[in-house]
């Protein structure tokens, strides 16, 4: 049976055997060799991280929150919200709400959750759409420590007050991995830490509203874009 003639590796698709003998000019003919392959599909492992949310007093009420970033496009649990800054004034830090579940690689994000402890923070799967954050100040540190070469702000609780916000950290301090930090220029510092586009928000009315041509785009309910929408409820 004529063959063709392989000088480098070949992929198989499916499961076969493979009977193969070496050949060259002068040379007898090697002996024929049988091997049986079976190929198997193998998915590719799913990341996780263990994420400790701490309960602290925020504009006098007690959230559950963290720093967090991931090399990865990242998939939040249904009890776990995400903010990021994209805002500040120089008395005023406002974590900005992310609408979706599916958090963008490499990017530092807070992450709230509804009680105090240890949550599990997935990587997405890759057909997932990631939240299109604009802007953002928080700086990740999802492939290893760093070490401050400037004065910059780590979101955590102070542990004799008991109020959490961004506190400042001298250059030579060691963020570590998988989470993030705050960088301000020139004077501007944070005192006051508050939340935009949260549910538990109080708003006193709309003063205007402004219409904008712009291509439609839809979401299902868990924030992911959906290109050919058919039946449904869609954002």
């Amino acid at each position: 049976v004529d063959s063709p003639v392989y000088d480098g590796p070949f992929t198989l698709e499916e499961d076969a055997t493979v009977k193969a003998i070496a050949v060259k000019e002068g040379w007898n003919n090697s002996a024929v060799v049988s091997v049986n392959f079976t190929v198997k599909v193998v998915e590719p492992e799913l990341h996780s991280w263990a994420v400790n949310v701490v309960g602290g007093k925020m504009n006098g009420r007690t959230r559950y929150m963290a720093p967090f970033s991931a090399p990865c496009n990242i998939e939040l649990p249904n009890n776990v919200k995400a903010y990021y800054v994209k805002n500040y004034t120089s008395n005023n830090t406002t974590l900005t709400r992310i609408w979706s579940s599916i958090i963008p690689a490499y990017q530092g994000v807070i992450l709230e959750a509804s009680a105090e402890g240890e949550i599990t923070i997935t990587a997405a799967e890759e057909w997932a759409t990631p939240a299109r954050m604009s802007n953002n100040k928080l700086v990740d540190t999802a492939d290893g420590p760093v070490v401050l070469e400037s004065d910059a702000y780590v979101f955590e609780k102070n542990s004799s007050t008991g109020s959490m916000t961004f506190y400042k950290k001298t250059a030579g301090t060691t963020i570590p991995q998988n989470s993030c930090y705050l960088v301000k220029s020139g004077s501007l510092f944070p005192s006051i830490l508050s939340i935009d586009f949260d549910e538990d928000s109080e708003f006193s009315g709309i003063n205007d509203v402004n219409a904008e041509d712009a291509e439609v785009e839809y979401y299902n309910l868990h924030g992911v874009k959906v290109e050919n929408p058919e039946k449904g409820i869609y954002i």
